[in-house]
C-alpha cells in the first residue's frame, strides 16, 4: 500500500504527540467494502517509533516494516524474519 499523500500520517502524528497513545486494532477487509474494525480486540500503545525508510538499518525491528521487495533491495539475501 502506497499513500498517495501524507495527510493521515501527518494527522496521526499529531494526534498522538497529544494523547502518548494509540490503540492498535485489527479488521476484517470485504473486498471494496469498509473494513470491519474488531475494537474488541484493541492493544493500548504508548510507544512509537517512526523512522524514515532510508534510516532503517537490517537489524531494526523496523525492517520488517519495509517489505520484501524494498528489504531485499536495500539488504540482499531473504526478507526480513526469514529462517533457513
Amino acid at each position: 500500500m502506497h499513500a498517495e499523500s501524507d495527510v493521515n500520517l501527518n494527522r496521526f502524528l499529531s494526534i498522538y504527540d497529544q494523547a502518548r497513545a494509540y490503540l492498535l486494532l485489527p479488521a476484517i477487509l470485504n473486498g471494496g467494502a469498509e473494513p470491519e474494525l474488531l475494537p474488541e480486540l484493541a492493544i493500548l500503545k504508548r510507544e512509537l517509533s517512526v523512522k524514515n525508510a532510508s534510516a532503517v538499518n537490517e537489524n531494526d525491528i523496523e525492517a520488517m516494516a519495509l517489505g520484501p521487495e524494498l528489504y531485499r533491495s536495500r539488504f540482499g539475501g531473504a526478507e526480513p524474519g526469514a529462517t533457513s
